[in-house]
């Protein structure tokens, strides 16, 4: 999941920097922004972090408040802080964040929440997210990503009837993108498995399940993107899945 946060973090559209005001200690908040910026895109997060709150003590009432505390979040969950990100985000999100802002931050911290097994609280954020108009929605986050995440965390949640019709829109409605790659072994799936083996090679895998059977396994092979799964048992809640990985 951490890399699965980098990559969006990374494709985080930065707003352009506000006018206003000089901040209280004389500097040029337009300035301080745009260095802030340049180091969050050269993945400096941790004096990116510097940068934007020492704009915020100095512009504490701006109307980009809302905006600078999103983009700590982000800075944060590209340190690897994910308590300092959530709490960036709790910030953000009562501090008059507009509709869209307010529904990326929403979806930055389902992804955190899903990152440390809070499974509930995740679901949470993608149903308030759902519940947007979609020209609200899709203005914030891309589609296919957000049906993905939706869906999976869905499924992890017990719901695979609604997770799997969400993965099966992606399949269907973008075909050829990363999401529907990665998606499409979820649609053999009726519950969460555990992943005990890949091969490339048909013949090795089977012979490999009949082995494993023999010895009193209940595995089972999928096919994959380009290869083929080996998986044992079922369990429709996520958090059973992980208490079997981890015996």
């Amino acid at each position: 999941m951490t890399r699965a946060w980098r990559v969006i973090a990374a494709a985080v559209l930065l707003g352009t920097a506000g006018c206003g005001s000089a901040g209280k200690n004389g500097g040029d908040p337009v300035e301080q922004l745009d260095r802030a910026d340049a180091d969050y895109l050269a993945a400096n997060y941790s004096l990116a972090v510097y940068r934007y709150e020492t704009w915020l003590e100095s512009n504490p009432e701006s109307p980009r408040k809302a905006w600078v505390l999103h983009q700590i979040g982000v800075c944060r969950a590209g340190m690897g802080d994910v308590n300092g990100a959530l709490a960036a985000f709790e910030r953000a999100l009562t501090s008059n964040a507009d509709s869209t802002l307010r529904l990326q931050i929403l979806y930055r911290r389902a992804i955190l929440r899903n990152s440390r097994e809070e499974t509930a609280q995740a679901l949470s954020d993608f149903q308030t997210i759902d519940r947007a108009s979609k020209e609200e929605r899709e203005r914030a986050i891309p589609t296919a990503d957000f049906l993905k995440r939706f869906g999976v965390t869905s499924m992890r949640a017990g719901d695979w009837e609604g997770g799997q019709k969400r993965v099966a829109r992606v399949v269907q409605d973008y075909p050829h993108s990363r999401e529907a790659r990665e998606l499409r072994p979820y649609l053999e799936l009726k519950a969460f498995t555990v992943q005990i083996g890949n091969f490339r090679d048909r013949d090795r895998a089977f012979a490999r399940v009949e082995e494993l059977k023999k010895a009193g396994h209940p595995v089972r092979a999928i096919r994959g993107e380009g290869e083929i799964l080996l998986i044992l048992g079922e369990y429709r809640k996520y958090d059973g899945a992980i208490r079997e990985r981890d015996r």
